[in-house]
């Protein structure tokens, strides 16, 4: 129907004055808070909106070779192009990584990493496994593009997590031992259930960490927490996230300690494997955070008759482990307070 024109402009009538322009929709406005000046500021950034639509976007299959798989490898390009990283895709024997980099403003020789792989296993659209990792990796991300760090910064989009860890050992071996300061892996950290006896342990995890599997008795054995999976070159920068975590954001966690002993005796079975081997087997520090995967989730991995979807994860607890992401990456980077006008 073609609009018509009022017969007041037509009489001669001065036109109506030029409307302001739109304002601004709430999406594009920045939270009350938010600033890039601290971590607090930083954290106030974060916005659930985003970080769950992300994740539902990124829950269906991704096995290597699907549609899903791709559209993954697509989002996290896309993504942190927009963001202004310098993306580049990294091709190696099996798969592809995509990583966006950003340069550091005092150090920039040292690098700091967080990632989190996007493929998940063939008919299962991991929804924890690891859907929530790459979400909040991307989340970080965008809040982290408002600030200036001192070490330089990448997010990385590791392929072949299923397929042992792949992407996330190709990656670290192409790394500069010498200017690595420490990766932040994050696999399945949206799942959470407050109710008794709902968290199991790996076996022999008590021999090993007994003052933590006594803290999680006493406490019911519920999986309502984030787990801090750490060796001992990063276990300083770990106890900082966890106290973050327990303050500020509100989020009780453990930190795992594992020493080179309980390296050489373990199985990666039993210390919540996942792509943060591929640092320590690289002799390189990292660490993991994890709300444990298949210990509490009865759907990780998808099982017959379940489905590691969307509609199982804990979304509050979600967005609590995506804060803590960003506090890891905040205390590991060194964030420049001296910015100026906030932007």
């Amino acid at each position: 129907m073609k609009r018509l024109i009022p017969l007041i402009v037509l009489a001669g009538c001065p036109p109506a004055r030029t409307p302001p322009p739109p304002r601004p929709s709430p999406v594009e406005l920045a939270p009350p808070g938010c600033h890039p000046d601290d971590l607090e500021g930083l954290l106030h950034c974060l916005e659930p909106t985003r970080l769950h639509a992300e994740v539902d976007e990124l829950a269906r299959p991704r096995a290597p070779g699907s549609e899903g798989h791709m559209a993954a490898q697509d989002r996290c390009f896309a993504r942190l192009e927009a963001l202004g990283y310098d993306v580049r895709l990294e091709a190696y024997e099996g798969g592809t990584n995509v990583v966006g980099r950003r340069e550091g403003f005092k150090t920039p020789a040292q690098v700091v990493t967080i990632g989190a792989h996007y493929d998940s296993l063939p008919d299962c659209p991991g929804a924890d496994d690891n859907a929530t990792g790459v979400a909040a990796l991307l989340e970080v991300a965008r809040v982290a593009a408002k600030a200036r760090f001192d070490r330089t910064i990448e997010f990385a989009c590791w392929d072949g997590g299923e397929a042992s860890q792949s992407g996330s050992t190709a990656y670290a071996r192409g790394l500069d031992g010498e200017g690595f300061r420490g990766a932040i892996v994050l696999e399945s950290i949206g799942y959470a259930d407050d109710t008794k006896n709902s968290q199991t342990i790996p076996e022999r995890f008590d021999s090993v960490f007994p003052d933590q599997a006594l803290e999680m008795l006493e406490h019911g054995d519920r999986g309502d927490f984030l787990t801090v999976v750490t060796d001992t070159k990063t276990q300083d920068w770990a106890k900082q996230i966890q106290t973050d975590s327990r303050g500020p954001i509100g989020l009780h966690a453990y930190v795992l300690v594992v020493t080179d002993a309980v390296k050489a005796k373990a199985d990666k079975g039993e210390l919540y494997g996942g792509d943060h081997f591929s640092f320590w087997d690289a002799d390189l520090p990292a660490m993991l955070l994890t709300d444990t995967g298949g210990f509490r989730n009865p759907n990780h991995d998808c099982p017959e008759g379940k489905s590691d979807a969307v509609e199982h994860l804990n979304r509050p607890f979600f967005e609590k482990a995506t804060a803590v992401a960003l506090a890891a990456l905040v205390e590991g980077a060194g964030l420049r307070r001296e910015l100026g006008p906030h932007r």
